[in-house]
């Protein structure tokens, strides 16, 4: 197995909504060669219950964001 290079740069979040869609952003994006985190991004204080995104590093944002358009998977900034 490789080493895992720490990163010590900001981290972005997007949000995909249900747990679902976040491990499958997460799957699209480590074919791509992007190691990301699946995280709960708010909790259940309204109606609409928790959601949850990805954790990146803000400087993939713009690659993140296009590879997960061409793999259908909706992903919006998401402010914390």
């Amino acid at each position: 197995m490789g080493r895992s290079i720490p990163f010590t740069g900001s981290l972005c979040a997007a949000s995909t909504g249900s747990m679902t869609m976040a491990i499958k952003a997460r799957r699209a994006l480590s074919q791509s060669g992007i190691t990301v985190n699946v995280k709960k991004l708010s909790g259940g204080s309204d109606s609409r219950g928790c959601i949850y995104g990805i954790e990146y590093p803000c400087e993939l944002s713009g690659n993140i964001i296009s590879i997960l358009e061409s793999r259908g998977i909706n992903a919006e900034p998401f402010q914390r």
